[in-house]
């Protein structure tokens, strides 16, 4: 096979007696055929390429949804310069781990035209906490959300929070007499509730954690990651009403990114660039 380095070298290599042509190819091109009178008829490469047994090179733009998709795809089809570019999404885009299989070597440029994209989105356990995030909701309302997603509640476990609130809602008759927080950082709320024919006042108290340890998934198809939130309340008019404020969020989705770079570079052996 010859290679071409410039038009000289092809018009002194083509010159051939009339009426005949002779066949050189360019590395990994199309044949270039140079004419009787020695000038050069390069053939389209797209469509002789559609004639050949194989294409020229690999060619393909592959979306997956899994990082062990990811892994694999790459481990089978990487070469010397394959890449694997994160997007980490902080601009509010979803994260994403792009490789470019014939990227660049150190010596040898690329087609660029073979690629893996994994796009990252996130869990709907974790959005609908996000959702909730450092928002009241009514002692009726909380008392939903944790029978929703009470399987995500490690300490306390969402029963045992769930039937707390539950418990304290079912005292229609009850006002919020005090709201302490406790030496161990526990909230100690006493109501009032009316009783009997005589309007009998009875006192009862009620303790919630400050602190509450949850398992969340942060992507689609992940492994959940602990996540802290700090129970807040807020009484009004003898009622009272809660949130959950989680603890640095976006903290958990760098971990899970690393994690899952370090996964990554240890199956294929190519350490990605953060981006």
């Amino acid at each position: 096979m010859d290679t071409i380095d410039n038009a000289s070298t092809l018009l002194a290599a083509g010159r051939v007696s009339a009426g005949q042509q002779k066949v050189l190819r360019v590395d990994g091109e199309a044949p270039v055929y140079i004419n009787a009178n020695g000038t050069p008829n390069v053939v389209d490469f797209a469509a002789w390429e559609k004639w050949q047994p194989n294409p020229a090179r690999k060619r393909a733009n592959i979306l997956v949804s899994t990082l062990d998709s990811f892994i694999q795809y790459l481990d089978t089809h990487k070469e010397m310069g394959t890449i694997v570019v994160i997007k980490t999404g902080l601009n509010g885009n979803a994260p994403e781990f792009i490789s470019t299989i014939d990227y660049h070597s150190m010596d040898v440029p690329g087609w660029r035209e073979h690629t893996i994209t994994l796009v990252l989105t996130l869990d709907h356990d974790w959005m609908a906490f996000q959702e909730k995030d450092d928002q009241f909701m009514t002692q009726s309302e909380f008392a939903e959300f944790l029978d929703d997603n009470g399987v995500l509640f490690s300490s306390p476990s969402g029963a045992d929070l769930l039937e707390l609130i539950t418990n304290l809602e079912g005292h229609s008759n009850a006002s919020i007499k005090s709201h302490v927080r406790l030496r161990d950082g526990t909230i100690r709320l006493t109501y009032d509730e009316e009783a009997g024919v005589k309007s009998k006042t009875t006192s009862q108290e009620v303790i919630l954690p400050d602190t509450i340890n949850l398992s969340v998934p942060v992507f689609v198809n992940g492994a959940p990651y602990p996540l802290k939130a700090r129970l807040r309340y807020q009484v009004g008019q003898g009622r009272v009403s809660f949130k959950l404020k989680l603890n640095r969020p976006q903290d958990v989705v760098k971990t899970c990114l690393q994690d899952m770079a370090n996964i990554l570079e240890e199956k294929t052996s190519i350490k990605p660039l953060w981006f």
